[in-house]
């Protein structure tokens, strides 16, 4: 039985039941592994593989960050970040894009849906942590917006590897 809470079979870890500090993972292909490295780094982390009922279930978790893994699935992750833009927004909520560079064009139409940050693959996890800090910085649920109405990303230089 895995130790990370699920949205198709939620379980709760060590007795705590979500809450607005958690993370609300959104990933098509790659939902276990990316939520075992969120946990590692110490994220409180609801993973989904299907987005369902995606805006209900961010509704009655009110998390304040959701976290769109786009990779290998773009169109369903559009589609998903169209739902929930309009919620995460009134909610003050950050969302942030994982995405294949292969599917980059599509980045604009993630940002018109309401994304906040992004992030491109390959990743390194001190990439992934910084866009996660970030992240946690911009969301206004404690009634503050660090870059209110921005788009914030990321982008490795993959040349210098920097």
């Amino acid at each position: 039985m895995s130790r990370i809470p699920r949205l198709d079979h939620i379980t709760h870890h060590r007795g705590d039941a979500p809450s607005s500090g958690s993370i609300l993972l959104l990933s098509f292909r790659y939902r276990d592994e990316l939520a075992d490295q969120l946990s590692a780094m110490g994220e409180r982390v609801v993973a989904a593989r299907r987005s369902e009922n995606i805006a209900s279930r961010f509704l009655s978790l009110g998390p304040h960050m959701v976290l769109v893994d786009a990779r290998h699935a773009a169109i369903e992750a559009l589609q998903a970040v169209e739902k929930l833009g309009p919620l995460t927004s009134a909610a003050g909520a950050t969302m942030v894009l994982l995405y294949d560079r292969q599917d980059a064009e599509l980045v604009p139409a993630f940002a018109g849906a309401g994304i906040t940050g992004f992030l491109a693959a390959p990743w390194r996890s001190s990439e992934l942590a910084a866009a996660l800090a970030i992240a946690h910085r911009t969301s206004s649920q404690n009634g503050k917006m660090e870059s209110e109405g921005a788009t914030i990303w990321w982008r490795a230089n993959m040349e210098s590897g920097a």
